[in-house]
This record gives structure tokens, C-alpha cells and sequence, in this order.
């Protein structure tokens, strides 16, 4: 979701691409499993990912905590408009 929006629209064509070949779960798999990151279970993984984007762009935590989450809701909303 960081690579601009021509990818973006690139990986929003891909899914469309996955929504109608029929694998329509692993869609509703993928945005599941995004909220729990963002609200659930899973959230120490954002917390993980946050982590290692500091460290390897050198960035402070809460901002990269901040990029990782900002990405991932971009992507559950491409997701929820799909299922």
C-alpha cells in the first residue's frame, strides 16, 4: 500500500482477478485477519512489524507504528469492498 497508487490499483485489479476465479475466502480470510491486527487478537503483530520498519528505515517506533497501521486500514477497506 506504500508504493503508490499505480500499485495499488495494480493489487486491487489482482483481487478482483481472485474474486472471480472463485477463491473468495482467501479474501475474507485476508480482511479477517487484518482487523485482528488492527483490533483483535492479532495486534502484537502490528506492534512486531512496527518494530522492525524502525528499525530498518531508522525511524522512531510510534511513527512507524503509525505508517504499518495507516497501511493496513488502506488495506482492509480495499478488501472490504470486495467481499
Amino acid at each position: 500500500m506504500a508504493a503508490g497508487d499505480e500499485v495499488v490499483k495494480r493489487i486491487e485489479a489482482e483481487l478482483l482477478d481472485i474474486v472471480a476465479s472463485g477463491p473468495a475466502h482467501a479474501i475474507e480470510r485476508a480482511r479477517s485477519n487484518i482487523y485482528l491486527v488492527l483490533h483483535g487478537a492479532m495486534r502484537s503483530y502490528l506492534a512486531e512489524a512496527a518494530v522492525m520498519l524502525a528499525e530498518r528505515d531508522r525511524m522512531d517506533r510510534s511513527a512507524a507504528h503509525a505508517d504499518v497501521e495507516g497501511h493496513l486500514v488502506d488495506l482492509h477497506e480495499v478488501l472490504q469492498n470486495l467481499v
